[in-house]
């Protein structure tokens, strides 16, 4: 009985902690939201049960949060956060 338990408990646990993120030993829940740099990172769940991670913004100097795909002009600078064809995400910013 006790090593049915002890299965039954390994079993448990090997399926919850298959059930987020998991990104430099930090772990994440469906929709949870983090900073790295000058992108902010959302944990997403699959419909097929699979995790991943996605850019959802770049954070320009101060702070500002600029969407992927949009871009942001102040005091002369122009920030730019946009998706490039293979997937990759590119923040930039340039005098106007």
């Amino acid at each position: 009985m006790k090593v049915l338990i002890g299965i039954l408990v390994f079993l448990l646990f090997t399926v919850n902690a298959n059930q987020a993120c998991r990104v430099r030993g930090k772990i994440y829940e469906d929709g949870d939201t983090w900073i790295e740099r000058n992108f902010e990172f959302e944990c997403i769940e699959s419909i097929d049960g699979s995790w991943r991670t996605k850019i959802t913004a770049c954070l320009a100097p101060g702070g500002f949060r600029i969407s992927v795909g949009t871009e942001f002009i102040e005091a002369g600078m122009k920030y730019t956060c946009t998706k490039e064809p293979g997937g990759r995400v590119k923040f930039a910013y340039n005098p106007v």
